[in-house]
Order: structure tokens, then C-alpha cells, then sequence
């Protein structure tokens, strides 16, 4: 059960059920140089599951939570049109540079890697390589 969820659930689910079907897995299509990896980008997230998401009228939300000064964190929130919602309980990571520092730039680009992995485990989007 989610810990976090409108008191009926039963038309999001049917939603849900339904866009799933319809997900494609999401191609690879970035570099990371530091692990000599590829990763989605959160744009093509987002663009390969809006269409499938708005067909099924369901949208999500991803909100920064409020952690300390060295963490990011977002919460990821999925609505239905029905006013039915479910929301995870948040990601927090790390928002420091390899030296320890926390900037603008850290900050930024730590959100956006916590709303590419909160975003795919909670709609169980899956990811493969170009």
C-alpha cells in the first residue's frame, strides 16, 4: 500500500494499469564521462511518457522537499484526472561536488538526476541502451 495516496485509489489504478502497456523503454541517449556510461536524459523522459500519461488523463508532478544544506530532494506526485493521487515518500541525495562543495550548479544538477530516477522507479519506466 502506498503511504502516500488519495482515499480512493481505483480509477488512477485503471489509468495507471492502462499507461503502462503503453510505456516504451527509454533510450540511452547521454554520455557520463566520469563513469564511462550512458544514461536518459530527463527531457526524453518526460517526452516519451507525457503522451501515454495525458492519453490515460493521468499527469505527474515532481516537487523539490525541504532537506538540509548539503541534499536535494524531490517528490514525485501522480494526479488523476478523477482528483485521485499517489505520491512517493521522496528522494534525497547528495547535492555536493566531488570536493565537498555545495553550489548552484551542484544543487541544479542533483535535482535533476533525483527526478530521472525518482520518475523512472515510480512509474517502473524501463531503460536501455541506444
Amino acid at each position: 500500500m502506498w503511504t502516500n495516496q488519495s482515499e480512493t485509489v481505483g480509477k488512477i489504478a485503471i489509468a495507471l494499469i492502462t499507461a503502462s502497456k503503453d510505456f516504451e523503454a527509454i533510450k540511452k541517449t547521454a554520455d557520463n564521462p566520469f563513469h564511462k556510461s550512458k544514461y536518459a536524459k530527463l527531457e526524453h523522459i518526460i517526452e516519451s511518457i507525457n503522451p501515454v500519461l495525458h492519453e490515460n488523463d493521468l499527469t505527474i508532478i515532481q516537487a523539490p522537499i525541504t532537506t538540509d544544506g548539503d541534499s536535494v530532494g524531490i517528490q514525485t506526485i501522480l494526479l488523476h484526472s478523477s482528483g485521485e493521487w499517489l505520491a512517493d515518500d521522496g528522494l534525497v541525495i547528495t547535492a555536493q561536488d566531488k570536493g565537498g562543495k555545495v553550489n548552484a550548479q551542484t544543487y541544479g544538477s542533483s535535482l535533476t538526476f533525483a527526478r530521472r530516477y525518482a520518475l523512472a522507479a515510480f512509474l517502473n519506466l524501463i531503460q536501455e541502451d541506444d
